[in-house]
């Protein structure tokens, strides 16, 4: 089992890079994926819930994970780009990270954000 749902998520280098880079334990990142895609297939349109609904369900499950707060803030993004109230602890975070320049702009804008040298913005 656990092979499958890595095949599913290990989608390229770049993606497994960032998610160790960010500091997340991979085993967790990729069961958290799975679970919120099953969570998301559950609260769908299609079996009666609105979008607010599966984003709120989606939401609490992400802040149930054992995560420090940027990195769930981040996994909230990668789902819901206008989450913006902990942007600036996710750029804070990213920034004292003990990695290159390329790779924390790599992380940021796998969430959504735009690096232009040292400066990071968001939509």
């Amino acid at each position: 089992m656990k092979a499958m749902v890595y095949s599913k998520y290990y989608s390229n280098q770049d993606t497994m890079t960032n998610v160790v880079n960010a500091g997340y334990d991979v085993d967790t990142y990729i069961t958290a994926l799975n679970d919120i895609d099953q969570l998301r297939t559950k609260y769908s349109k299609k079996n009666g819930y609105t979008t607010e609904e599966r984003k709120q369900k989606t939401i609490a499950y992400i802040n149930s994970l054992n995560m420090e707060i940027p990195q769930k803030a981040m996994m909230i993004r990668n789902y819901y780009t206008s989450f913006r109230q902990y942007n600036n602890d996710i750029v804070n975070y990213v920034a004292n990270l003990n990695i290159s320049y390329e790779d924390k702009k790599a992380i940021l804008e796998g969430t959504g954000m735009t690096v232009n040298g040292n400066s990071v913005s968001w939509k």
